[in-house]
């Protein structure tokens, strides 16, 4: 048995919770993405994904909620590295999504699992941290970060959280230090928003370059014809909300992948089509959420994956290359 498969095991959801996935209810909804005409930016390719059919619901989002006062974000008690506490005090579920900064607090983390935390809920999430030489500050709560972080840190949180309920903090200080040594960027706490920060006018001047299709929920970036990530949400306006940040911290991407050993240039290995058709035939997994919903870990060939699925539709997935 694999870790994920470990820690998926069947639904265990108490008596009378919402039961609404399947393994072909996801295959159904990822075969209903329809990517647009690419763009490049160097040796990325995005495409802007449309979902064909009725999207699912639309929700607020975590720094929405938390700039309107719906919204906290704590330390767990003294402080736990790999875990937060928010609390929802507002009238309407609130997204959390895996891959949020959060900085402040006790030390700068990363959101490694999507959460969507019900009215007048209080929920801990999962998170990693990504400042290592910072444990202390005047205040417990947490501030969002202006940008996500980028898909080579999450790659790996991603499948830690699924297969063990949290991640690797040494390896993920180890990918740190190699984004903040591919940005340039000298931090004397190790923290990976002072490579973010140094960056992000020009990731977000290269967004804008990128122009929304009506419809679209997400995208998906190759690197040279090789899935550095598929990034979906269950409705447009969700993703509209949150496309002005993700979209620059996939673009954060372009320096670190040109310096990666191997990185090339050529014709591309496998086509946008190839790669959504190939995700639809992941091998699919879930168990409750801490919040409300199912958690999903996506296994496949070159890639994994994680996400939630509430309101019988995917509330947010993300895929990275292997």
């Amino acid at each position: 048995m694999s870790a994920i498969s470990a820690a998926f095991q069947p639904w265990a959801g108490s008596p009378g919770a919402e039961h609404p996935w399947s393994e072909a209810r996801v295959a159904f909804w990822l075969g209903r993405l329809r990517p647009e005409a690419s763009r490049v930016a160097g040796p990325l390719e995005i495409f802007p994904l449309r979902l064909e059919g009725a999207p699912g619901p639309s929700y607020l989002l975590l720094h929405q909620a938390v700039k309107a006062g719906h919204v906290e974000v704590v330390e767990q008690g003294g402080g736990v590295v790999n875990e937060v506490v928010v609390c929802n005090r507002g009238p309407a579920p609130v997204l959390v999504p895996e891959g949020s900064s959060l900085v402040g607090a006790k030390q700068n983390r990363v959101v490694v699992e999507t959460t969507l935390i019900g009215p007048v809920q209080t929920v801990p999430v999962k998170v990693g941290c990504v400042q290592q030489g910072r444990w202390g500050g005047a205040s417990s709560r947490f501030a969002v970060g202006d940008l996500p972080v980028e898909p080579a840190l999450r790659r790996h949180t991603v499948a830690e959280a699924a297969a063990k309920g949290h991640v690797d903090q040494g390896r993920l200080w180890a990918d740190v230090a190699r984004a903040l040594s591919a940005h340039g960027v000298r931090s004397a706490t190790g923290d990976y928003m002072a490579g973010a920060a140094a960056h992000r006018r020009e990731a977000e001047d290269r967004a804008r370059a990128f122009d929304q299709v009506p419809g679209e929920v997400g995208i998906l970036a190759l690197a040279h014809g090789r899935l550095l990530g598929l990034e979906v949400f269950g409705h447009p306006d969700t993703w509209a909300a949150l496309r002005p940040v993700v979209m620059p911290s996939y673009l954060l991407a372009v320096e670190a992948l040109a310096l990666q050993p191997g990185a090339r240039a050529g014709a591309p290995e496998r086509a946008g089509t190839d790669w959504i058709a190939r995700i639809a035939t992941a091998l699919v997994q879930a168990r409750p959420s801490r919040g409300l919903g199912a958690q999903l870990a996506l296994t496949g060939r070159g890639f994994a994956g994680a996400g939630l699925w509430a309101a019988d539709a995917l509330a947010h997935l993300a895929v990275f290359g292997e």
